[in-house]
């Protein structure tokens, strides 16, 4: 069939919908009706599992072991990174092997999201002055979204292959020698 890596043409099982005069949908809408609902239900559920595992061990550190509240949530998350990798892997995206591929894109959108934890914490519990069961329960809650996109998108989605000779390698980038 013809070559679509985005996934932009409708799905086979959908009939042509009209569109408005010069109107493309981008490749979500694609996308999105051929994973259907299972996915973001599993990533959620195992995003609860992670979470839970992420506050448990930071509330715990804090508590029980008096860490400050952004070292505890460091340890934590390197805790619940494992549940999230691990989970994310096998059962949301069900994808075999390819660690050297997922587990680098996986920790950068863990990173990504990691930060933006730190930073809303920081902002909570220094700025705002709330108690660290309450920002770490709002920072918590935040990120999910934007880490599932980014984790079906990008960190476990498949290689684009190139068009054409099904064996033939991606092209590097173009050259600009004269």
């Amino acid at each position: 069939g013809p070559c679509d890596p985005l996934g932009t043409a409708d799905p086979p099982d959908m009939p042509d919908q009209p569109r408005q005069k010069g109107f493309r949908p981008g490749p979500l809408p694609g996308l999105l009706a051929k994973r259907g609902v299972r996915e973001p239900v599993i990533f959620g559920l195992v995003g609860l599992a992670a979470t839970a595992t992420h506050y448990a061990i930071a509330v715990l550190n804090v508590d029980l072991l008096s860490i400050p509240v952004l070292h505890a949530n460091a340890i934590a998350f390197a805790a619940a990174f494992g549940v999230s990798y691990s989970g994310h892997h096998r059962l949301t995206f069900r994808v075999r092997g390819a660690h050297h591929l997922y587990l680098p894109r996986f920790l950068t959108t863990a990173a990504l999201g990691f930060c933006l934890n730190q930073s809303i914490l920081f902002g909570l519990t220094v700025w705002l002055e709330l108690g660290h069961r309450i920002a770490l329960a709002a920072a918590l809650t935040v990120v999910p979204a934007a880490s599932f996109l980014v984790s079906t998108f990008w960190a476990f989605s498949e290689p684009a292959k190139p068009c054409g000779d099904p064996t033939a390698r991606p092209e590097g980038p173009p050259s600009h020698a004269a």
